[in-house]
């Protein structure tokens, strides 16, 4: 059974939200409207420009309104068109934007998907803040959020920790959380229609009584798979963890 901590005190500050996809904040939203709450500063960046709608624009749109509901001004967001899937090949540009984008804000805490082999676009934001904020000798803390971890047991798990996860945090539950879960997804109508079987199935519902979790960054070796066994995209995209390693190790040979 993982550890579970109540969280780190406020520090103050504002907070950045990295993020790979229009709809990854639906599973960080209680750590964003808690910060809203706070009066904290919150700002967002998206890498890519999504599939499974008729336009890039259509995503923003959606990211802009689950954004408003939960707090957010529109002139706190970013949004990057990287390719969808294909994020690997930008690997330099995204580490060096990500850099300058944390280095033109006094961040206090960044949060980011979590290394776990759900989705190549995913693992690649956690790759790339990771070094961005080594390039600029980052002081803030960095969490990562389950989005589609690996499987606990014979299933897929859908935002939640693997079982053997180190020690998690997690954001006080409220008693709008689910309401505010299911409000997120009709903003997000164009992937909703695709994750909603999915979500039922695997969905880790115990965000709902013991909050939903996030962690402190670890040092990932990101070399080697987040987990044992078939990863998510290799199982669900076709796509093996090879074209990941490769792409990371030619990153780090370039750059020491």
């Amino acid at each position: 059974m993982a550890l579970v901590s109540k969280g780190p005190p406020d520090p103050g500050g504002s907070a950045a939200f990295i993020l790979a996809h229009n709809d990854d904040e639906i599973f960080i939203n209680a750590r964003i409207r808690r910060l809203v709450a706070s009066r904290r500063e919150v700002g967002a960046l998206w890498l890519t420009s999504g599939l499974l709608a008729p336009s890039p624009e259509v995503r923003r749109q959606e990211s802009r309104a689950a954004m408003a509901r939960l707090g957010v001004p529109e002139r706190a967001l970013t949004f990057w068109d990287y390719p969808d899937l294909r994020t690997l090949g930008y690997l330099e540009e995204l580490v060096s934007g990500i850099a300058g984008y944390l280095e033109s804000r006094v961040v206090a805490e960044v949060y980011v998907p979590a290394y776990e082999g759900g989705h190549p676009d995913h693992d690649v934001a956690n790759f790339a803040v990771s070094q961005a904020a080594a390039r600029i000798r980052l002081s803030a803390p960095i969490y990562e959020f389950p989005i589609n971890t690996g499987p606990r047991g014979r299933r897929q798990l859908i935002g939640g920790f693997a079982t053997n996860s180190l020690a998690a945090m997690r954001t006080p539950p409220r008693p709008d959380d689910r309401r505010v879960w299911d409000d997120l997804w009709r903003c997000h109508r164009t992937q909703y229609r695709y994750l909603r079987l999915p979500m039922a199935l695997c969905l880790d519902r115990r965000r709902w009584w013991l909050g939903e979790p996030y962690r402190p960054l670890p040092h990932h070796d990101y070399l080697n798979p987040p987990h044992r066994g078939r990863l998510g995209y290799e199982t669900a995209l076709g796509i093996p963890f090879a074209r990941f390693h490769s792409a990371v190790r030619e990153f780090l040979e370039a750059n020491g």
